[in-house]
This record gives C-alpha cells, structure tokens and sequence, in this order.
C-alpha cells in the first residue's frame, strides 16, 4: 500500500466512469475535496459526487500487480576507500552490479591500491514486479545493507563468506533508496547484492534494475549515456567536497571564466600557502629519512612502521644506555674519591706507598673513562629526542600551514562559487578537479599511442600501471603513452587533471598505424563493465492476491509483513504506523496467491499453508525476524522459516457482509469501506483510522450494488 502524496498541479489521468443513472465518460479525472472532476477535452469541467457514482477505473495507470515492468538502470556509484573507515576522499565508479570478485582488474578502478579497502554502493532499487522480495548482501567482509529506509542488515568482521539479507514489499515502476557498505581485509576480496523472489531465482541484481546515486547529498549524480567515460568533477582541487558525475563521450575540453580584479590575489594567497605547506612536506619526509624514521619512496621492503617502531627501540637503548653509563660513573666517582681520602690519610701518616699512588692514578682514569662514556651516551640520547622533538615540531608547522592553505582555498572557492559559473552544476569553472574513468576498446589488435594533454596537472593510469604523473605542471603539456591493445579486450583507464585558474584543457587523443590521430571516440569507451544480465525469471503465474495482510470484510492491504502476535499485525514500509489488530483479520499472505489457492484457504481451519502445498493447522503464536510459530494441540509449538516454508497463515473465515464501496491500489490493495472520504489529490478510509490513498496510487473505485461480487479477499 502506498500512503499518499500530494498531486499537486499533476495533470488528471485519463479514466472511465460510469454514474448510477446511466452516463458515461472516457476523460481526464482528478479527486478535489468532496468530488470528482472530470475534464473532457474542449468541454467544461463535470463534477460528480460519491452518491452517483457506479464505478471510475484509470484506463492509462495499469496496475503494478503481476505486471512484469522494463528497466532502464544503469548500476550504481561505487564510492572505493583506500582504507576500511569509508571516510574522506573516494574514487567514484559506476558498477553496473555489486559482483567484487578476486580478480581485481574485474572490480575496481584503475590504479586502485589497498589490500585493506572499503566501498560504498549508492543508487535505487528497481523491480520487474510486485510483490516479496528478499535482497541479499553475501560477501568475505564486513557490511552493511539499506534498503528504502530498512536496515541495516550487517556482517561483523569475521572471515570467510556469509550473507546477511532484507525482505521488503517492492512495487513495479518504484525506485527505492539503496545503500552498500563494504570493509574488506583479507586480500581476496569478494561481495556479491542478491535477490530473490517467487518469480526470480536468487541471483546478482541485474543493471538494469539498479539506478546510480551520489554516496552524500552533496555528491551529484546524473547519468545518461552509456558510451564514453564517467567523469566527476569536485570543487576543489584535491577531489573532495561537493562534486558532480556524469558520463561524457571523451576527453576534450576547454574551461575559460572571466575573473573580477580580486581573484588572482585571492588564488596567489592560496597558492603561497599550499606552496609552503607542500615544501614543508617535502622536507619533513627527507628529515624523516636522513634520520631512518621512514624510507625513501624508492626504499626497499621495510615500511614506515616498522622503521618508526625500530627508532623507537633506538631511543629506548639509548636512554638504558644513558642511565646505565650515569650509574657506572657514580659509582666510579666514589670509588675515585675513596681512593683520594685514602691517600690522604696514609700521606699524614707519613705511611704512603708506591701502591697507594697508583691505586688512585688508576681510579682517576677510570673515572675519567666514565665521564665519557657518560657525555657520549648523553649526546646519543639528546640526539635521538631532538630528532623526535623536531618531527613534532615540523608536523605542528605543517598543521598551521595547512590550516592557513584551507582557509585561503575556502575564501578562494566562495569567491568563485559567487561568481556563477560552473563547469558543471555545483562546481566552479575556475576551481576544480576532474577525473575520468572507465574502460578502452580497441576495434583491433595493433600498437596505440595516448596523446594527453593538460595545462594544469595529469595523472593517467591504464589498469593498475600510473603511466603519466606531473601533477605540479602549470603549462599546457602533452604527454605520450604507447601499449598495444588486442581486439575487443576492454582496458581499465584512469585521467585526472584540474583548473585553478581562468582558463583550463584537457584531451585524450589516441592512433596506430592504421588509424590517424583524433580523439578516442565515445564508440571505443564505455563507463563501466557491460551490463549484468539476470536470469530468466520462472513462469510466471499472474497472483490475484498479493503478499499482504487480508481483513474479515474482505480488504486486502499489499505489502510485506514486519511481525504479528495474538494481538496485531503490521506491514513493513509505510503502513508500519497502521498496526491491524488480530481479531479483525482473516488471513496472512506472506506470498503472492492464486485465487485456487485462497479458494482452498477459505473453507481451511486456521492454520498455515506451505510452500511445497501441504497444510498444517495451529493457531497463530507471532511471526517475527522471519520466523513463524504456530501451537497446535496435536503437534505443539512448531516454527517456521517463514521465507522459505510458509505461503499463507489463516487466522479465521471472512465475513459475509457486503460493504458499500471497493477501492483498488495500483500495488494490488483492495479494500471494502463503507465510508469513502474524498479529498484534495485522494482519499481516506474512516473505518481503517484515516488511511488516505493519494490520487496517483489509485486505481479503481467501484459503488457495489446489490448483485456485485467481490473482486478481492472473499470467501
């Protein structure tokens, strides 16, 4: 059941209505308070009220039950993390379905670094029909699954594969808000989004039922096109912060912006300061390896912890070393003076030997000896904490000047952001940074040469190589790349330059020896692997009665069931606030059904009917986390796995009262009232606390007359 939104100035949809007395009419029909109109075209508007009104069914808006719909997806934004806290900048790509797998070159950007990473899948769910769904999040690592609100199904940072899952009401036509976060460690990645239904097998969603989304409000996402490369450009220049993807046919472009007289000043305060800060950054690391506290960037095996973890084993010898010699020479020192009062005792004694004499000749050296061996382990020491003090040091200058860079750059980037002139919405023509991913096919087996050219900063991967990095170049610039490329075999590339300034360019050209220099056209590009296809779904059974809870007059309300006891029940979604008590239910349809399945169900005692057909009876304990208890006095208390055990539950039989009207939902809803309440864009139901329906989830309102039958939930 969908709750209802406001039309608003929505044109009407066309419908056919017939009044009690006869007339009959094929027009656009919008619900106003207390009325109906219908706008036939060229004719003035008719007003009907409920009291003459037969029936009004909406010819042009067919019902989403057990109507397989088309899909159109895309796939979804993969937002990759070099790390596992799934924060700060991201590498976004579009993945046409959530299918990370060990072969890395199949599953991740370009370049894309990190044993240990993290991803974060955005977009909307879409489905070829009505009804249960159950989606699954099976993978090697930690993650977490939101689905239209619900959620999270989680997986704890355990190894090896598992699956954690939600079960939602879906309606065809619907997009639902998705979200798929996942942490891995293990260094052989795998995660898989699954589904399932009554109609379809348990298998990866396909592209075309999932539609991209940024992973914040702030990160635009607009995707039309399917050839070429996806590119995202962010409003800064270091890819964070607001940003805005869209596919392009290539690279070839120019930026230019005309900048009022206070720009530069504000970008060359900008640029002073980030020139500081990265110098600084320089020269800390140099200090950091002069001084073995971490490696050169061509260095050996040994990483930055474990040269850091042996400095500070270093420092903690040389302070044992220090206060080792302190206390040698301390009791050196007295050894130096006992053998000097010794002396002087025996001298006024007129008893002092040769021996005497050299006793202390050799405790002075000895202790001469200490005080050295104590100055140079003194010096080792003071060495070792200035070197740790001046990192500190250092590391605190760079904070303030990278304090005084952002805030520079933020003054910078308001001023350009008032100046109204985006390169794309939301980002600055002056101000940004882009990157380009996706993948190249060559038309033929040959040797290509990439002709790349920027005028402010280039990195250029193709699979996991960085071919191309001068990021600090400020001219226009063209670099080469050559690799040979075999026929029809798609190749991962990566480009990222920026703009800082007024005026900006960026190509990608590519030849061979039989194809002339031009831009890589958007035939041989595309922004992501091709489409993941689903299975074939099983044969499908049109269901006359969907998944949801069936009222004793009749009514049936569509959705998923969240949990019952012997008190109520409640759907998931957004008929969670309507809680059905018990005593006014005939049935539970955790299935779509036939109606030779509910004709069997109406002459059943209570009890539950399974999905490989056999029927147990029992009264209704709860359903709740998908589990269904039922007490017999036969068999006792016997549980199910409701997903995968239970079609229906029957609770009691229906009533035989006739009520006065049938309202029919686009999503398989059918409920029996007989007080209808219209108003503006819809309307309510008093005898279901004020249930509203908006206009556009309408389908079919029907005055039953003596002789009618019912359509939906009858015995």
């Amino acid at each position: 059941m969908i709750l209802a939104t406001a039309l608003g100035g929505a044109s009407p949809d066309e419908a056919r209505v017939q009044t009690r007395d006869g007339r009959s009419w094929t027009a656009p029909a919008r619900i106003e308070a207390g009325r109906i109109l219908l706008e036939p075209e060229g004719q003035e508007a008719i007003p009907l009220s409920l009291t003459n009104l037969d029936y009004l069914i909406w010819t042009r808006r067919p019902t989403t039950v057990g109507q397989p719909s088309q899909g159109n997806g895309k796939g979804l934004i993969g937002a990759f993390h070099a790390h596992t806290n799934l924060l700060g900048p991201s590498i976004l790509q579009l993945d046409p379905a959530v299918n990370i797998s060990e072969d890395r070159a199949a599953s991740f950007p370009a370049g894309f670094q990190g044993e240990a990473f993290g991803v974060i899948w955005t977009g909307h769910l879409q489905s070829p029909r009505s009804g249960l769904y159950t989606v699954y999040f099976s993978a090697s690592g930690q993650v977490r699954l939101w689905v239209n609100e619900q959620g999270p199904a989680t997986l704890g940072p355990h190894e090896g594969d598992r699956e954690t899952q939600l079960t939602l009401n879906l309606i065809a036509g619907e997009r639902y808000p998705l979200r798929a976060e996942y942490t891995d460690t293990s260094g052989t990645p795998k995660a898989q989004l699954l589904w399932s239904n009554d109609q379809v097998p348990k298998s990866v969603i396909p592209t075309e039922w999932l539609h991209p989304g940024g992973p914040t409000v702030s990160n635009m996402v607009q995707i039309t096109g399917d050839r070429g490369l996806l590119a995202t450009y962010y409003a800064d220049p270091s890819f964070e912060g607001q940003s805005f993807t869209r596919v392009e046919p290539g690279v070839e472009a120019s930026w230019q912006a005309t900048l009022p007289p206070t720009m530069p000043a504000l970008r060359d305060t900008w640029l002073t300061h980030w020139d500081a800060w990265r110098n600084e950054v320089r020269e800390l690391q140099e200090f950091r390896v002069v001084n073995r506290l971490a490696m050169a960037p061509t260095g050996g095996p040994v990483d930055d912890h474990d040269l850091r973890t042996a400095f500070l084993a270093r420092l903690n010898r040389a302070e044992e070393e220090l206060q080792k010699a302190v206390r040698r020479r301390q009791e050196l020192r007295g050894q130096f003076f006992k053998a000097q009062l010794h002396v002087k005792e025996q001298a006024s004694k007129n008893a002092l030997t040769p021996e005497d004499t050299a006793a202390l000749e050799t405790a002075r050296l000895a202790d001469q000896g200490a005080e050295g061996e104590m100055q140079a382990a003194q010096s080792a020491f003071n060495k070792l904490r200035f070197i740790q003090a001046e990192e500190k040091r250092r590391e605190n200058h760079i904070e303030d000047l990278k304090r005084r860079t952002r805030v520079a750059l933020e003054q910078y980037r308001l001023a350009s952001m008032a100046l109204r002139n985006p390169v794309v919405p939301g980002v600055p023509r002056n101000l940004f940074s882009v990157r380009w991913t996706g993948l190249v096919t060559a038309p033929r087996s040959d040797d290509y040469t990439f002709h790349v050219r920027t005028d402010e900063g280039l990195r250029f991967w193709m699979e996991d190589q960085l071919w191309l990095d001068d990021w600090q170049q400020t001219n226009l610039t063209e670099h080469t790349v050559s690799r040979r490329l075999e026929a029809n075999q798609p190749v991962r590339i990566r480009m990222e330059s920026r703009n800082t300034d007024d005026r900006g360019e960026a190509a990608m050209d590519w030849s061979s020896a039989t194809i002339a220099r031009g831009p890589v056209p958007s035939e041989a590009l595309a922004p992501c692997l091709p489409p993941a296809v689903g299975p074939a779904p099983r044969p499908f059974i049109s269901p006359d009665f969907p998944a949801g809870l069936v009222l004793r007059n009749g009514t049936v309300l569509s959705g998923a069931i969240q949990d019952a006891d012997r008190d109520r029940a409640r759907l998931m979604g957004r008929l969670e606030r309507w809680p059905v008590p018990i005593s006014n239910l005939a049935r539970l349809h955790f299935r779509p059904l036939t109606r030779t399945q509910v004709d069997q169900l109406t002459r059943a005692e209570p009890g539950a009917l399974l999905v490989d057909g056999d029927y147990v009876e029992g009264e209704l304990v709860g359903f709740k986390n998908g589990r269904l208890t039922l007490s017999s006095v036969l068999f006792g208390i016997r549980r199910f796995d409701a997903e995968d055990q239970v079609q229906a539950v029957v609770l009691r039989q229906g009533a035989a009262r006739l009520p006065q009207w049938m309202i029919r939902a686009v999503d398989g809803s059918a409920i029996y009232a007989d007080q209808v309440t219209l108003e503006p864009g819809g309307l309510s139901i008093p005898s279901l606390a004020g249930l509203h329906l908006s206009g556009q989830d309408l389908w079919h309102i029907q005055w039953l007359h003596p002789g009618d039958k019912r359509e939906a939930g009858a015995d």
